[in-house]
């Protein structure tokens, strides 16, 4: 099994007549607005309810049988600190060469303004270590703003 690519992006289409897969809105950075009258000094991180996807395409030359393998996804803050992991197991069918996947995702977790990693590993067999096949940044940009709720802003 080949890793060919992965990327994130706001929202992926398959389309049923064609199999056309369509991207939309790629991610390479996010900007948050965030009310410093909600923050507190000893606050370790937030949520914030964003819909991602994460995209991959895969190959493989062996056709002969049914191939299955394991996706393990870790996102990491600028820090380096591991914030979440995905797994996700996927099987390609007797005579196909190319699988892609999509993880669709509500919400990231953030501790800080700087880069993110999304870190994607793949391993065939159950009892393999993953293997880490590409990684993806996403730059997190954080404006602290005083809002009123009466006038949304200020």
């Amino acid at each position: 099994m080949k890793h060919v690519w992965s990327i994130l992006c706001q929202n992926s289409i398959i389309d049923s007549d064609t199999n056309s897969l369509s991207l939309y809105n790629c991610l390479a950075q996010l900007v948050i607005d965030i009310d410093k009258n909600t923050v507190t000094s000893n606050e370790t991180g937030f949520n914030i309810p964003v819909q991602y996807d994460l995209v991959s395409f895969w190959i493989d030359e062996e056709i002969a049988k049914e191939r299955g393998f394991f996706v393990e996804i870790d996102l990491v803050d600028p820090s380096n600190k591991k914030l979440g992991t995905t797994t996700n197991n996927y099987t390609l069918i007797k005579g196909t060469r190319r699988l892609r996947s999509r993880i669709k995702t509500q919400g990231i977790s953030i501790t800080t303004e700087g880069r993110y990693w999304f870190k994607v590993k793949m391993k065939e067999k159950k009892n393999e270590k993953f293997k880490q096949v590409a990684e993806l940044p996403l730059d997190v940009k954080i404006n602290y703003k005083l809002l009123d709720t009466k006038n949304n802003s200020k």
